[in-house]
């Protein structure tokens, strides 16, 4: 439910997905009567009343200690790891490259290694609503 109209939006799909996910980078979503786009905090699930951003944060704090490491570890540090590889063999091989390799290879794999966990670990947050 949307705090500007009081309009309700039907989220379904990857959206809902999305939306539902507590290590999900987005912030906002659109309403679809008022076609605004309000923060997490001010938008509720319809059914219970609870804020997108507090259902995240209750989601987060239920989740067993491997989950919320392979979410906000795992992933980055592969890929920071095999960034750092590239980096090194990215001529004419200075610190640079290696510093950019990092950097992306852990944003590249913080995004790429979400996907598997939200099938193999369980981090399907659709049905905790």
């Amino acid at each position: 439910m949307s705090p500007g109209c009081g309009g309700n939006t039907r989220v379904d799909g990857h959206e809902f997905l999305v939306l539902a996910d507590p290590f999900s980078f987005v912030t906002k979503t659109m309403c679809s009567v008022c076609l605004e786009y309000p923060e997490l905090d001010q938008v509720a699930w319809s059914d219970t009343d609870e804020t997108i951003a507090n259902y995240r944060r209750r989601v987060r704090s239920e989740l067993l200690p491997l989950a919320r490491v392979w979410a906000y570890a795992v992933g980055p540090l592969v890929g920071a790891l095999i960034g750092s590889i590239v980096g090194a063999c990215w001529p004419p091989h200075r610190t640079p490259e290696i510093i950019t390799g990092v950097i992306g290879g852990a944003i590249i794999g913080w995004l790429v290694l979400q996907m598997p966990a939200r099938r193999y670990l369980g981090m399907d947050f659709r049905h905790r609503i």
